[in-house]
């Protein structure tokens, strides 16, 4: 009887416990949400990318490094004539016309330190594993001081590169804005999404910032960065909101897993046709004479007189 009394009592108390763990809030760390957003939003810029016309061609989201360096991807600002740096306040930080380094492989860019800068980041020791927690923090279709919150829910290698895919919702004008833990260290950089599918979001993780910074620095115009420029045709971003994809006269088709041939002499442009929605990120694998490249590319659509 009283071995059956105390069988009862553990049961009861485990049932407390769980019941207790149930009912409990879960919380994020150490400080709570609210005041990690509150102090890390001042390292937060939103980027205005302007043409050498003076319109703008897109915004990008990005932060600021503690020594005042900025980061953000290099697409944000690939091929702009000069980029407006903008805080959280809406306050302008300064402009910027090149980069201390540019990696468009790595899709990273670092422009040069802001004095006295606002707020700033710290890198975390390592990347994140799966199953952490993370905040995001940008400028998704222009809503600055915009966050978000959810988990890395996996660790992938795309086009020999690897990324954190995270829960945590981005959109376009989130890329470039820093991915935080728990304690407001960065783990990660914002920098896709696929938009078919649910919550499937990207990000560079912080050790591939931290090869970069560790290169000597290589200070470039922005304006020269395009990879591919066409004389006489000005390339120009995508809008924040696009239709569906236009299609070019006499362009070849490309299919997934599928291959075609072409050549092209320097400074020309190949347009293809490709299915899907405008902004959807796609990734093309090259065979060129020195090796395979992977290109990451953006689904647009043609106007009279220029390309997307």
């Amino acid at each position: 009887m009283r071995r059956l009394s105390c069988e009862l009592a553990v049961r009861a108390s485990l049932a407390m416990l769980l019941a207790e763990w149930l009912i409990a809030p879960v919380a994020f760390g150490s400080p709570e949400p609210a005041e990690l957003v509150k102090k890390l939003l001042p390292a937060v810029v939103t980027l205005q990318t302007i043409d050498s016309a003076g319109e703008t061609l897109a915004l990008g989201s990005g932060f600021i490094l503690s020594d005042g360096r900025v980061v953000t991807n290099a697409h944000v600002v690939s091929g702009c004539a000069v980029v407006r740096l903008i805080s959280f306040s809406g306050t302008e930080l300064g402009t910027r016309r090149d980069a201390l380094f540019f990696d468009q492989e790595v899709d990273l860019a670092v422009l040069p330190a802001i004095e006295d800068p606002p707020g700033t980041v710290d890198l975390a020791a390592a990347d994140p594993p799966q199953g952490t927690r993370v905040l995001v923090l940008g400028a998704p279709q222009g809503l600055s001081n915009t966050v978000s919150d959810g988990l890395v829910s996996g660790l992938r290698e795309v086009g020999g590169r690897k990324l954190l895919q995270i829960s945590a919702p981005i959109s376009h004008g989130s890329s470039g804005g820093p991915v935080l833990d728990s304690e407001g260290r960065l783990v990660g950089i914002s920098v896709s999404s696929i938009a078919e599918g649910q919550n499937l979001n990207f990000a560079i993780p912080q050790s591939a910032l931290r090869e970069v910074l560790a290169r000597p620095s290589r200070r470039v115009a922005l304006e020269t960065t395009l990879s591919h420029q066409a004389p006489n045709r000005k390339p120009k971003r995508p809008p924040q909101l696009l239709e569906r994809v236009g299609r070019i006269p006499e362009a070849p088709e490309l299919k997934p897993e599928t291959k075609t041939s072409f050549s092209l002499a320097p400074g020309e442009i190949m347009f293809f046709n490709i299915d899907g929605n405008a902004g959807t990120e796609v990734m093309l694998r090259i065979d060129s004479d020195k090796g395979p490249v992977d290109a990451q590319v953006y689904l647009a659509r043609e106007e009279p007189g220029e390309f997307w």
